[in-house]
C-alpha cells in the first residue's frame, strides 16, 4: 500500500515552517555569544524556535494522528494472537533448548570418563576411539516443508560470588550516586557540578 504524501508536501503551511526551520539553522550555525546583546537575541531565537516546534507539531499531527489511531486499532486486533503465538514459541523454545543442553552434558561427561580410562590406562586408544563414536551426540537441525530449526550455542555468565570479584570487574551504580550525591550526601570520589541548561517554553 502506497501512501500519498502530496498533501503533506504541498502543504503552504509546511514549506513555511521548513524556511524558518532552515533559516534558523542558518543563524544558530553563525551565532557567537560574547555580549548581553548576543545572548538576548539567541534567547529570542530559542524561544521563535519553541514557537516553530509547536507549530510543526500541530500540522504533523494532523496527517499522522489518525494513521496512529488506524495503526493502533488494527494492532488490537491482531496483538491477542500475537501473544499467544510468542508465548507457544517461548515454551518450545526452552524445552527444545533444556533438552538439547542435558544432551551435550551427558555426552561430554561420557567423553570424560572415557579419556580418564585412557589415561588411566584400562581402555586402548582403539576402543576408546570407538567408544566416543558411540557416544551420543546433540541431534542435528531438524528439517522440513516450513523450514529448518538449528541450534547455536549461547554461553550464559553467571556470578556465583559477588565478593570475590576483582575491582575492575565491579561497575558503579550511577542511579543510586546520583540520588545520593543530589541529595547532599557527599561521597568519596563523587563531584556534583552545575551547568546552566537553557529552557525555551513559547506561550
Amino acid at each position: 500500500m502506497k501512501f500519498d504524501l502530496a498533501p503533506i508536501e504541498n502543504s503552504e503551511a509546511r514549506k513555511v515552517i521548513v524556511s524558518r526551520a532552515e533559516a534558523a539553522l542558518a543563524y544558530a550555525s553563525d551565532l557567537v555569544i560574547k555580549k548581553s546583546e548576543d545572548e538576548e537575541s539567541a534567547a529570542k531565537s530559542l524561544l521563535a524556535i519553541a514557537t516553530l516546534k509547536k507549530d510543526n507539531k500541530k500540522i504533523q499531527d494532523l496527517f499522522v494522528k489518525p494513521l496512529k489511531d488506524h495503526i493502533k486499532a488494527l494492532d488490537g486486533y491482531f496483538k491477542p494472537s500475537t501473544d499467544v503465538l510468542t508465548k507457544a514459541d517461548q515454551i518450545i523454545r526452552e524445552k527444545l533448548s533444556r533438552y538439547q543442553t542435558e544432551l551435550a552434558r551427558k555426552a561430554a561427561q561420557k567423553k570424560e570418563k572415557i579419556l580418564e580410562r585412557v589415561q588411566q590406562g584400562t581402555m586402548d586408544l582403539n576402543k576408546a576411539t570407538d567408544k566416543m563414536a558411540q557416544v551420543d551426540l546433540p541431534h542435528m537441525p531438524q528439517r522440513s516443508d516450513a523450514g529448518t530449526v538449528t541450534y547455536t550455542t549461547k554461553k550464559e555468565v553467571t556470578i556465583v560470588d559477588e565478593s570475590k570479584l576483582p575491582r575492575d570487574y565491579l561497575v558503579p551504580d550511577l542511579t543510586k550516586i546520583r540520588k545520593v550525591a543530589l541529595a547532599g550526601i557527599l561521597i568519596p570520589g563523587v563531584e556534583v557540578t552545575e551547568i546552566k541548561v537553557p529552557v525555551a517554553r513559547a506561550y
